[in-house]
């Protein structure tokens, strides 16, 4: 493949950037009121949001706010989300003004935060979101190395991501996964060409890591997902057995973005699907969350923990308390978020009510939740 300034590239990307173009504002605002399960098993709340944005491309938790940060691609907004539901924006001269930045996404790095800008570029926030100057996380075509980032993630050592890589010093590059120095993107350790990139632009989040390890889901069309390792100094991805069985088949996206109009049928089309939706950590295990659809009953959610030494055998699951449509998942170190995403309609409106909160220690010893008929 070529990549120049007009640039030729792949249709997973052209769907992503027709995906934030063409999305339409739409907020819902409602009270704030937590609705608390009832009956037996372990309790968990619904916490309805203030305001809701209008899309999420990414969420993190920040600590010293002891709330979710997350962006708002569509408006192009940084978001706090507290835990009783109060929404605050992130601008003004308190925050260095940055809603001039027009933030995409948002990763989080140790204590700091990386901001997604226009332009392939990258700012560094402080713990305390004030910025801190723009970061080099993609190189140029002349130096080689990486050109985007779809997805990734940093130990504060090493940047671990999926996207396209320019190979020998030209406008050649080669989509997989690879790993390089944090702010060295010129120098890459390339582990797989992988080229089937719908599910690694589209929200579902496939990259995680433990301590100085790193892990991926490999959502390879038509093959069974997988996942694999890849350990400080490693030169290949070790994989593991934890979903060699219980999975079904990766299914190709079939529909095209060729505008607003294909966006609710794509997400149509991904509510049909069974699949994995997202992999997360916390603890030294790792979280895989999938989604099932249930007929005329919305989607069933399951969390399934994952022992990442060794083999990487599965240690159990977790079926959790929600029918929603779609899902932005956010840890922090005493409860997991589960922000409920309603279904995306004609016009690329999405509501977005409300949050499933779930303390950590209930997601750790696997505890069977209580279901609230409540909504």
């Amino acid at each position: 493949m070529t990549m120049d300034n007009g640039t030729s590239a792949p249709r997973s990307i052209q769907r992503v950037v027709a995906l934030l173009a063409c999305a339409m504002i739409f907020a819902c605002t409602t009270g704030s009121q937590a609705i608390f399960a009832s009956g037996t098993g372990a309790p968990w709340k619904r916490i309805r949001l203030k305001e809701s944005p209008v899309w999420i491309s990414s969420a993190e938790w920040a600590d010293k706010f002891k709330s979710i940060l997350l962006v708002d691609p569509i408006k192009k907004e940084l978001i706090l989300i507290a835990p009783d539901g109060m929404t605050k924006r992130v601008s003004g001269e308190k925050f260095g003004n940055l809603e001039r930045l027009q933030p995409l996404a948002v990763n989080k790095v140790g204590g700091e935060f990386f901001l997604k800008l226009p332009g392939a570029r990258t700012e560094r926030l402080d713990s305390m979101l004030l910025p801190k100057g723009e970061v080099a996380l993609s190189a140029s075509e002349a130096t080689g190395g990486i050109a985007s980032l779809y997805q990734w993630t940093s130990n504060g050592k090493s940047v671990f991501g999926y996207g396209p890589v320019f190979r020998n010093g030209s406008s050649d590059f080669t989509i997989g996964f690879f790993r390089s120095p944090l702010e060295k993107p010129s120098n890459v350790t390339f582990f797989s060409e992988f080229e089937d990139a719908d599910y690694y632009v589209i929200g579902f989040p496939f990259i995680t890591s433990v301590g100085d390890s790193f892990f991926y889901v490999a959502m390879r069309y038509n093959y069974k997902p997988s996942l694999f390792r890849v350990d400080a100094g490693s030169k290949e991805p070790f994989p593991l057995d934890a979903l060699r069985v219980s999975l079904n088949k990766t299914l190709p996206v079939q529909t095209s973005m060729d505008g607003a109009g294909t966006v609710a049928q794509l997400f149509r089309e991904l509510e049909g699907y069974d699949t994995p939706a997202g992999l997360f950590s916390q603890d030294g295990f790792l979280y895989l969350l999938t989604r099932s659809p249930e007929s005329n009953q919305g989607t069933a959610w399951k969390l399934h923990k994952i022992d990442p030494s060794g083999r990487g055998n599965v240690i159990g699951s977790i079926q959790l308390p929600t029918t929603a449509n779609f899902l932005s998942v956010v840890t922090s170190p005493d409860n997991w978020y589960f922000i409920e995403r309603k279904e995306v309609q004609e016009g690329s409106r999405q509501d977005i009510p409300s949050m499933i909160v779930i303390e950590s220690s209930v997601i750790r010893n696997l505890r069977e939740l209580s279901r609230n008929p409540q909504r």
